[in-house]
C-alpha cells in the first residue's frame, strides 16, 4: 500500500502552476476554481493575519483550496469532513470568489477562523483535526 502524499501549504500550490492546474477544477462553496489564475487570485486574497470578516473568509478560501488540491494529489483524506464543513460554510455566506465582499456575524467569523485553522494545520503537515 502506498502511503498518502504529503500535504502541501498554499504557497506551494501558488508557485507551482502545472501541479495546481492538473488538479483543477475545484469548488469553494459555489465558486468554481477552474484555472490557475482563479487559484492564484484565491491564494493572493489570503490574509490570515487578523480575523476581520473579509480576511477570515479569504483565509478560509485559500486554506480550503490548498486542502482540496492536497486530497486530489493523494494526501490523507482524513480532512474530508472539515473540507465539507468549509464548503457548506462558504455556500451559506454566498462566497463568490476573492473579489466578493463578505459580512459575517461574530459567530460566523469564529467558524471561518476555526475551519481555516484546522485546514492550515493539515496543509502544513499536522493532524487532521
Amino acid at each position: 500500500m502506498t502511503p498518502p502524499a504529503a500535504a502541501l501549504a498554499p504557497g506551494y500550490w501558488k508557485s507551482h502552476p502545472a501541479a495546481t492546474t492538473a488538479l483543477l477544477p475545484q469548488r469553494l462553496g459555489g465558486y468554481k476554481v477552474s484555472t490557475f489564475q482563479h487559484a492564484l487570485d484565491v491564494f493572493n486574497a489570503m490574509d490570515c493575519s487578523n480575523s476581520s470578516a473579509q480576511n477570515a473568509v479569504g483565509c478560509l478560501a485559500g486554506q480550503l483550496l490548498a486542502a482540496e488540491l492536497n486530497v486530489a494529489n493523494g494526501s490523507n483524506t482524513c480532512i474530508n469532513a472539515t473540507i465539507s464543513q468549509a464548503n457548506a460554510f462558504l455556500s451559506l455566506i454566498g462566497y463568490k470568489g476573492p473579489t466578493g465582499t463578505y459580512k459575517l456575524t461574530s459567530a460566523q467569523r469564529g467558524t471561518a477562523v476555526s475551519l481555516a485553522t484546522t485546514l492550515s494545520t493539515y496543509n502544513n503537515g499536522g493532524p487532521c483535526g
